[in-house]
């Protein structure tokens, strides 16, 4: 398949454009992951398999980061004294927990 394949631009792209407008806001992104993984998969069959690993290590390291965050403010709320150290020891972690996602 290619990128200006007719059938692509007369019927799958119309296609998605009508389903995305009548799903609600909260589907709509999953709308454009499945078919964005569709469409990667009919271009390049075999790299499939490296793109989902890279969207699932990508979210899980995005939701560890999250997390971090979240134990951060938790702690700024309890003791507000030391915002500053408590800030710096979690954008420390925040690091440390990207540079393992990139393996």
């Amino acid at each position: 398949m290619s990128y200006f394949n007719v059938g692509l631009i007369f019927l799958v792209i119309p296609l998605l454009v009508l389903i995305y407008n009548f799903l609600p806001k909260k589907g709509r992104p999953l709308l454009l992951l499945i078919f964005s993984l569709g469409f990667f998969f009919f271009i390049s069959k075999g790299l499939i398999i490296y793109l989902l690993t890279s969207i699932l290590s990508i979210y899980f390291v995005g939701r560890l980061i999250d997390k971090n965050y979240e134990e951060r403010d938790k702690l700024i709320e309890d003791k507000p004294d030391n915002k500053k150290e408590i800030k710096e020891k979690f954008r420390k972690n925040a690091k440390l927990i990207l540079l393992l996602g990139l393996f």
